[in-house]
């Protein structure tokens, strides 16, 4: 092997080696994808379906009793000695 070819053997696998970080690089990025978070822009329907923070706190109380009620089971509990 002479000199000359040596010389282009090596810039053959240094651009072969190039290409390679490159399509690394790409393919990190497909796998990982971007680190910022995106958020939909809120419709007026979204809103009107979401609760808000400033009900009226008896209609809340209310309705969290009536859940309760719904649940409540009677249990008797029998003692013997």
């Amino acid at each position: 092997m002479s000199l000359e070819e040596a010389i282009r053997k090596i810039q053959i696998l240094e651009l072969e080696n190039e290409n390679l970080k490159l399509e690394n690089n790409s393919l990190k990025r497909i796998i990982f994808g971007s680190k910022r978070e995106h958020t939909p822009k809120a419709t007026e329907e979204q809103i009107e379906e979401q609760c808000s923070l400033f009900d009226d706190p008896k209609e809340i109380e209310n309705d969290v009793q009536e859940q309760i009620n719904e649940k409540v089971e009677e249990i008797t509990v029998y003692k013997k000695k």
